[in-house]
Parts: C-alpha cells; sequence; structure tokens
C-alpha cells in the first residue's frame, strides 16, 4: 500500500517547509517536523514499491551503499549544489560516495547511471564503480546541511519530495570495489575519452592480436570494457574517464549519457566501429553475454513490479538485446578466427 498523501501538505504545496518526517506519522496523519532546516516541498508524488521478484545479483560494494549511514554532505567538485549532486561521507562502513538527489526538474535523471553500473555488474566488468538506489528523509538531508544553509536554501526548493517525506537518491562509489583500498580521488587523472594520446595507445594493444609492446594488460583490458559497455548502453558522448595515479586501471565515473531514450542509429554504430578492431577481450565475456539474454537484462534494468521502477524502457530493452546480440557475433568470429585462448585473453 502506498503512504497516503497528507491532505495539509497538499494544500500548503509550494509553501510548506518540510525539515524532515519523524520515523512514524503524527497523530493527524502528517509527517512530523525534526528539524529546522529548510527544505522545500516540491510535488507530493508517491513512493514507489516494491514487487517480489528474482534475487538481482549485487555488485560488491552496493549494499554498504545502499544501507551505510550518511554523516556528511558538501557540495561536490565540479559540480554546483543546484544539481543536487553531493560528495557524500559513509560510516559503518567508512567510505566515500557521490550523492545525485531527485529533483523536480530531473526526477529519473538516477536511472541511466544506475542503469549502467548494474549492466556492468552483470557482465563482470571492472571499470564501473558499484551505485545503488535509496530514499533518504527530507530529515536527514536537513540536518546534513544545516551546517551549510545557504546550500540548503538552493538545492532545498528543487528536491523531489515523495509523499512518504523521502528523496530518492543515487550513490555511487568512488571507485570499483576493487581499486577502493588504494584509490585516491585526489591524484586520478582525467582523460578525454576519444581522441587523446592515452586512447590511441589503449587502441593499438586492443587492436594487437598479442600482447603488444609496452602493453599494460589490465588497461587493455579496462578499455575493451568501456568500449563494450558504451555499445551496449548505447553512450555515444561519452567524453573523459579516469585513470589511476600510477596510470594501471581505469574508471568510468560519469555514465549519465547511457541508455538514451533516443539512440540514434549512426552515433551507435559509431560505437560498434570502435569496437571491431579490437583482437582481444576479456576472459568472461562471451559466457556473460551468454548468459545476459533479455529475461537477465529485464530483472537487472526492469524488474516485475511498477514501471515506477524500470530503469530502461521495453524498447530500450529490446534495442539492448540486440546490441548484445551483434557484439556476441563478433566475439565469436574472433574466436572462430583465432581461438578461444587467444581471443578471450584479458
Amino acid at each position: 500500500m502506498r503512504p497516503r498523501i497528507c491532505p495539509a501538505r497538499l494544500a500548503l504545496l509550494g509553501a510548506l517547509v518540510i525539515a524532515g518526517c519523524a520515523a512514524k506519522p503524527a497523530p493527524g496523519g502528517c509527517p512530523a517536523v525534526t528539524s529546522s532546516a529548510s527544505i522545500v516541498a516540491a510535488p507530493t508524488i508517491a513512493a514507489p514499491t516494491t514487487a517480489a521478484g528474482p534475487i538481482r545479483t549485487q555488485a560488491p560494494g552496493e549494499s554498504a551503499l545502499a544501507s551505510g549511514t550518511l554523516v556528511a554532505l558538501t557540495p561536490a567538485a565540479g559540480a554546483g549544489a543546484s544539481a543536487g549532486i553531493f560528495a557524500a561521507t559513509l560510516a559503518e562502513p567508512a567510505g566515500s560516495a557521490t550523492v545525485t538527489l531527485a529533483l523536480t526538474s530531473a526526477p529519473t535523471a538516477y536511472r541511466r547511471p544506475l542503469a549502467f553500473a548494474r549492466l556492468a555488474a552483470a557482465l563482470g566488468m571492472h571499470v564501473v564503480p558499484a551505485a545503488a538506489e535509496r530514499h533518504v528523509s527530507a530529515g536527514e538531508i536537513a540536518a546534513l546541511l544545516e551546517p551549510q544553509r545557504e546550500i540548503a536554501a538552493l538545492v532545498g526548493a528543487r528536491l523531489r519530495v515523495l509523499n512518504d517525506g523521502t528523496v530518492t537518491a543515487l550513490l555511487v562509489a568512488s571507485a570499483p570495489s576493487a581499486l577502493a583500498p588504494g584509490w585516491d580521488p585526489r591524484l586520478a587523472r582525467r582523460v578525454e575519452a576519444r581522441a587523446s594520446y592515452e586512447v590511441r595507445t589503449w587502441e593499438r594493444w586492443a587492436s594487437s592480436p598479442d600482447l603488444a609492446a609496452g602493453e599494460d594488460s589490465r588497461v587493455t583490458r579496462d578499455f575493451v570494457e568501456m568500449l563494450v559497455l558504451d555499445y551496449l548502453s548505447a553512450n555515444a558522448t561519452r567524453r573523459t574517464l579516469l585513470t589511476s595515479a600510477r596510470g594501471d586501471a581505469l574508471v568510468l565515473d560519469d555514465n549519465r549519457e547511457a541508455f538514451p531514450v533516443t539512440a540514434p542509429p549512426a552515433a551507435v554504430d559509431q560505437l560498434l566501429r570502435r569496437l571491431k578492431p579490437v583482437a582481444r577481450f576479456p576472459r568472461g565475456l562471451r559466457a556473460a553475454l551468454l548468459a545476459f539474454d533479455r529475461e537477465s537484462a529485464r530483472e537487472a534494468l526492469a524488474p516485475p513490479g511498477s514501471f515506477e521502477e524500470w530503469l530502461v524502457s521495453p524498447r530500450g530493452l529490446i534495442e539492448l538485446d540486440e546490441r548484445r546480440a551483434g557484439l556476441l557475433s563478433l566475439v565469436e568470429a574472433r574466436v572462430a578466427e583465432r581461438g578461444e585462448a587467444a581471443v578471450l585473453s584479458l
């Protein structure tokens, strides 16, 4: 059953000041005010319901993002607070993440990067940080932003507050779990994703049938994973990616343009052209593509139940499956030419 919309909140829509919701509703049925920081309510919207369905395999670190306690929010570097993007500090377990809060101007923007992260997890990729959707009470957000009243006032009026007093939030880890122990975002280097010197080097490595001179095979694997994920998600507008301080690992930290509503065929064809010269692929890619059929994609990206929880539309799932089949054909052709051990070697 969805939470009942509070009549008083509807009557004061646009002027009501929410400082949060108590764990239990007040006697009159309206959420109780528990903080003094001003978070202005947007139009009241029903919180999504979760239907029972197949258990989805979570990426390492996802459960911590989904349940870890938020202890601090500060504006994220390179992003205005008005965009609802913050750097977060978590406790239990300790860590850091980027938090994107749903705004009235972009209530579902979190779905595309979340779908990208789930696609990467389903295929066993190494280059995408874990991501999790969760609902954070307006009161908790108000308390975290209370020391930053100007920011609270700026973002508060833009938040998409659901009728249970929560805001949908996307939490993204700072790096994939395997890199997290030694990853320092301050030392990471941003690289242009198409025509930089580094990319041309990685393209040369990936197109070599054997280990190339000076090649770091882990970087080659990471680069091919980026090409694979961007093609499958029709992410034709990636501008940059991150490399570790030592240049021995890649991280895809900005995936907001994945799974566009309409994917221009010419742009998707260009993504495929970048994949065609690749001579070696990650070891588990063929098996992962075979397992990630349309039903598996639906479980990960459009689970049974309310369409409000779908990350990708039915049409998007069909197009994803078509791209999956095309990529699988490319991998199979390479294996037929040179053998599985030579092709699936990254």
